[in-house]
């Protein structure tokens, strides 16, 4: 069950990230010639995105019912969904959840899915419900506030900087076309302004969930927790390093410069790769005691 709860996990996370950062890319970064010619591919992506995080936060529902009661027999019980979802932190959260994902898969699949704008608050709220629960709500009063804000916001700039990473690299694939050369630098320069900031957020509110969460340092490697958790700082690192190559070195170069556009293709597709396995490795040890 935990195998399959791990992988539930890490479909629910990843389509929450990316419907969220897509639609912030399209509805804030894109302008309006660009966002038009991506509308097609990035529309049938986050209804992907957005079924399949309906269907991993059900299925989650389920699991967490068999963890909280008496196995497999409670993953088909509807009375332990029922009293999950009613008496317990994690159900009253899901189910709020639930609703938004019912809502954002209806709104999208009904066609008026193309109003980035709306699909981006309401992916907002979607991911970042998901901070209030795990190891974000151990604690209580002024710290387990700042604890849940600090997730929250971890979260949305996590999902920010990732989502919009789908989206730019389906932006390079349009760079040989000479209308939209103009367009997509002009989103590349927005998306460097912001992605700063949320690389910044990334990592600070990294170091703060790990201070409020476990105490200190994760040094002790004994611990799957902690061993995990170093995997996932090294893998960011990595990430905000490939980060920096594209936005100083490759960007600047790419108008007259071939080498720099496939440089650059590739380093995003490293960079989203890695995001992914970021993503895997919080959802293996969102289900680890930290201590």
């Amino acid at each position: 069950m935990d195998a399959i709860l791990v992988l539930c996990r890490l479909l629910h996370y990843a389509s929450a990230l990316f419907l969220f950062g897509i639609g912030a890319f399209q509805g804030w970064l894109a302008p309006q010639h660009l966002a038009r010619s991506l509308d097609a591919a990035l529309g049938r992506a986050v209804s992907v995105a957005a079924v399949i995080g309906l269907l991993s936060a059900v299925a989650w529902l389920f699991l967490a019912s068999g963890e909280m009661g008496d196995g497999w027999s409670d993953v088909w019980s509807p009375a332990t969904w029922y009293a999950v979802l009613t008496d317990t932190e994690f159900g009253h959260v899901w189910q709020i959840h639930l609703l938004l994902g019912a809502a954002l898969v209806s709104f999208l699949v009904s066609g008026w899915g193309r109003h980035w704008r709306l699909v981006t608050v309401l992916g907002a709220v979607y991911l970042g419900s998901l901070g209030f629960i795990g190891h974000a709500v151990m604690l209580e009063g002024a710290a387990g506030r700042i604890s849940r804000a600090s997730h929250v916001v971890h979260l949305l700039a996590g999902g920010f900087w990732l989502g919009a990473l789908v989206a730019l690299t389906a932006c390079l694939g349009k760079f040989g076309d000479n209308d939209l050369q103009s367009d997509i630098s002009h989103a590349l320069q927005r998306f460097s302004g912001l992605g700063h900031l949320a690389v910044a957020a990334v990592v600070a509110t990294g170091f703060v969930n790990v201070a409020l969460v476990l105490g200190h340092w994760p040094n002790d490697t004994s611990s799957p927790y902690q061993l995990l958790l170093l995997w996932k700082i090294g893998l960011v690192a990595v990430m905000v390093g490939l980060a920096v190559v594209n936005r100083y070195v490759l960007v600047p170069k790419l108008r007259d410069n071939d080498a720099s556009l496939q440089a650059l293709r590739l380093f995003t597709v490293v960079e989203l790769a890695l995001g992914v396995c970021v993503v895997a490795l919080v959802s293996l040890f969102g289900n680890l005691p930290p201590k």
